[in-house]
């Protein structure tokens, strides 16, 4: 076993250490909540454009603001609802809606009446949906009114679910029954062989089934549902099932709540599902100390405390899905610093727009959202002329070199001498950034360079897990880190080992300092959900380490290094392995290919590409041969760069012009993991043709 060394607090970009302002992680979300609406009643809590539920419909110029001692109200509002609704202790209470003040708010007021919260992912897919809110028996979802449709289309198979919360009024009876109906149709697996019983809200007429067992299900209609909506709407009550409207009027509210009685911070207060790559999600039970453990672990004297360097309130932009456990632990812990939290408008592609208005002091986000951000600039750069790109490289060099002997520039990321030449980056960002948090895995060492050195902020890195709340390894700002891909230091209260893997890798710990990650600490969380919370499945051994699956290389400055996935090295025809996720991150270094995946079959003698580019660097070349035998040539050469055996070069490639296949959430996690087990099903044939290409 080796030992990861602890983060220190003497780094370059560490904070003065303000023990009163450093929230503590061992109280509940109401002690924490109450804590901070005190001490910062006056000040602003949460700033929307797009309404209190994210809505398109309510899309505004500029922010309004919600105060600390204001959220108490809107929280009191949501308790009120909720008791009057009959909620026990325990109960599970899904939030399945876009990011926004009403998100965090019911999240909060929900730990008031020691239920449960379960964030469901809209990127689950409806059939992962359906199957997390049936497990964990739900009886109540806060939902946004865009995906209300999604809800009522799986309501028969979700037995236990009685109250639907719509977070906004703008919902279309319409459209909501017409995605119903196509919902239902996508689970009719499970749903078409419902029999009577006094949970189910409609039955299928014989007609109805063979119509749909006969028919294209994309454009039929299914009577049952569209009735069930229209009387669910006209009532607001259909058998089990009621609907309601969110309790935003804080006219008359006190702002008064009475912490809950016995609450403890250890007791069980959210579950939350992995994105995992394969299979179905698991259902990670966490508590209060959990939530917290992220921002107290891991930011400790690093993240801002209520004002930022400028003097201004510290403030942060929240766009990240809420339901995965690195946004909402950052939420949680911003408001026990003091932030402002601005949400974006719903929509990423005004994400632009929402940060300039915004204007926030930091911005969170995970490596392949700042690597879309760097190669946008290049872009920009390579446009702007050979002058000004000469300019750029030069002042990147310069301030480089002088940060690197000036190691407290690192404490701002500012080198006022050199930063005018890297100021419309700074706009970009808002003009405000201060600290830019980039969380999930390492940086590619050219996007890290980019954000130390051009946008004029200090950088911290993180890597975690569900399993937990985020907390692990951590780099701080300016910390001398051997290794260019390093996932750094353990952070605070966190104890991070390695173990030998030989077993199942073709590494050993002794001879090549590459083993299991493995993980201990107030983060890691009290189990998986098996359906009883009094018999969570143990997630750690019996000396409290968490076993990531993630195999990792040891440094001698006590720093550990991401190295793969356990699970992603194949063995080619001649017994060489290849490590595929090693491979595809060469690959997309690359300016022309913007996304990789990469596949080896042990019967074949090389591995085979499906890859997307960026077809405006190949706009003169029309025949797609050549445009294959291009692509083929740029990934021998950064295959080779990277210093990989030749034997792992992909012989065969499928090339896509101008697909985001980021977004596509069977493709890709929420957390922009790679779902191979997905690509290979979804590229089966692809996959097939190209693997006898090169037999």
């Amino acid at each position: 076993m080796l030992t990861a060394s602890q983060s220190t607090f003497d780094a370059p970009g560490n904070l003065p250490l303000i023990l009163e302002l450093e929230p503590e992680y061992n109280h509940t979300v109401p002690q924490n909540y109450l804590l901070s609406v005190k001490k910062f009643y006056g000040d602003n809590m949460l700033a929307y454009r797009a309404g209190l539920s994210t809505s398109t419909h309510e899309l505004a110029d500029e922010y309004r603001y919600i105060t600390y001692g204001d959220s108490l109200k809107y929280v009191q509002r949501i308790v009120e609802q909720l008791k009057s609704l009959r909620i026990m202790p325990n109960d599970t209470v899904c939030i399945y809606a876009k990011n926004s003040p009403l998100w965090l708010l019911a999240d909060i007021a929900v730990s008031f009446c020691q239920a449960i919260t379960v964030p469901i992912y809209d990127t689950l897919g409806v059939d992962n949906i359906q199957y997390c809110m049936d497990f964990v028996k739900t009886r109540f979802v806060f939902v946004g009114s865009e995906v209300l449709g999604n809800i009522l289309g799986m309501t028969n198979s979700i037995a236990s679910l009685e109250h639907i919360i719509v977070l906004d009024r703008f919902v279309d009876e319409s459209e909501t029954s017409v995605l119903a109906q196509k919902v239902f149709l996508k689970l009719d697996g499970s749903d078409i062989q419902l029999e009577d019983d006094t949970k189910s809200l409609f039955q299928l007429s014989v007609h109805s089934k063979q119509a749909i067992e006969e028919a294209d299900t994309d454009d039929l209609h299914v009577p049952e549902v569209e009735k069930f909506v229209t009387q669910l709407f006209t009532n607001g009550q259909v058998s089990r099932l009621h609907l309601h409207t969110i309790s935003t009027d804080i006219s008359s509210a006190s702002g008064e709540l009475e912490l809950p009685s016995g609450q403890t911070p250890q007791d069980p207060s959210s579950i939350i599902f992995t994105s995992g790559t394969s299979g179905r999600p698991k259902a990670v039970v966490s508590c209060s100390s959990n939530l917290y453990a992220s921002g107290c672990c891991m930011g400790r004297q690093l993240q801002p405390y209520n004002k930022a360097d400028s003097g201004i309130q510290s403030s942060i932009i929240s766009y990240l899905p809420l339901a995965h456990v690195y946004e909402r632990c950052c939420e949680h812990y911003s408001y026990c610093r003091g932030y402002n939290i601005y949400y974006y408008s719903g929509d990423t592609r005004n994400l632009t727009q929402d940060i300039a208005l915004a204007k926030p002091t930091i911005l969170p986000g995970v490596p392949r959202v700042y690597t879309k951000i760097y190669s946008g600039v290049q872009k920009k750069i390579q446009n702007a002329g050979t002058i000004a790109s000469m300019i750029f490289s030069v002042a990147t060099y310069l301030k480089r070199l002088y940060m690197s002997r000036n190691i407290q520039t690192f404490r701002t990321g500012k080198v006022s001498i050199f930063d005018s030449v890297f100021q419309k980056i700074r706009e970009a960002l808002g003009g405000n950034i201060e600290v830019i948090i980039s969380g999930s895995a390492s940086l590619p060492a050219h996007v890290l360079q980019f954000l130390q050195i051009n946008s004029c902020a200090r950088l911290m890195q993180g890597y975690g897990l569900t399993e937990t709340s985020a907390t692990g390894l951590l780099i701080c700002s300016g910390e001398a880190i051997q290794s260019s891909n390093s996932l750094g230091k353990s952070s605070y209260q966190t104890e991070v080992v390695l173990i030998d893997r030989q077993d199942i890798s073709e590494f050993t710990l002794k001879r090549d300092l590459i083993g299991e990650i493995l993980i201990k600490g107030p983060g890691v969380c009290l189990g998986y959900f098996t359906g009883d919370l009094k018999k969570l499945e143990k997630l750690t051994d019996n000396n409290g380490f968490y076993h990531t699956g993630d195999l990792g290389k040891y440094h001698s400055d006590g720093s550990i290094s991401f190295v793969r996935r356990i699970s992603l090295v194949q063995k080619l025809q001649h017994g060489e392995f290849v490590d595929l996720e090693q491979l595809e991150t060469a690959i997309e270094a690359s300016p022309m290919i913007t996304t990789c995946f990469t596949y080896a079959d042990s019967a074949k003698s090389a591995p085979i590409a499906i890859v997307s580019i960026d077809s405006s660097l190949l706009k003169e070349i029309s025949d797609d041969q050549k445009v294959d035998d291009i692509i083929l040539k740029e990934i021998d050469q950064y295959v080779r760069k990277a210093g990989i055996k030749s034997f792992c070069i992909p012989k065969a490639v499928k090339v896509y012009k101008d697909v985001d296949w980021l977004i596509d959430r069977e493709l890709f996690t929420p957390s922009s993991k790679k779902q191979h087990k997905n690509f290979r099903v979804k590229f089966r044939q692809e996959i097939q043709q190209l693997l006898k290409a090169i037999e």
